[in-house]
């Protein structure tokens, strides 16, 4: 943020080093969000404010990562009661309302399970 002296903040892109145009994004769908590729090629200004900067992104990457982790349909977080509620609205039937949510969320917990040691699994057997 500027100001001009007129009392209305102006707000802006600062390009420091190489242009956005000129910088490789990993994936396409991160071209618009310039910050990311800013904090790359201003890195070397050695600001206090990329410190607050790495933090905050990290925390919103965090952030995300734990929501959409809840609403996977594994009966202890919001997913899974949302799936219960769902199945309870179409069963009426206790028990099987019970078993296709414990079915449903075994096969998501393994699968989240399997992203996290799979990787070592693999490593093991090759």
């Amino acid at each position: 943020l500027a100001d001009r002296g007129d009392g209305f903040g102006k707000a802006g892109i600062v390009f420091c080093g190489k242009g956005v145009e000129k910088m490789n994004y990993p994936y396409g769908f991160l071209a618009p969000f310039v910050m990311v590729g800013q904090q790359q090629a201003c890195q070397e200004a050695g600001a206090p404010i990329w410190l607050l900067y790495e933090v905050l992104l990290w925390a919103a990457i965090i952030n995300f990562g734990v929501g959409v982790v809840n609403l996977l349909p594994i009966k202890p977080l919001d997913g899974g009661l949302m799936l219960e509620a769902v199945v309870k609205k179409v069963v009426k039937d206790a028990v099987i309302v019970r078993k296709t949510v414990l079915a449903v969320s075994l096969v998501f917990f393994f699968l989240l399970l399997i992203n996290f040691i799979g990787p070592h699994i693999r490593n093991l057997i090759t």
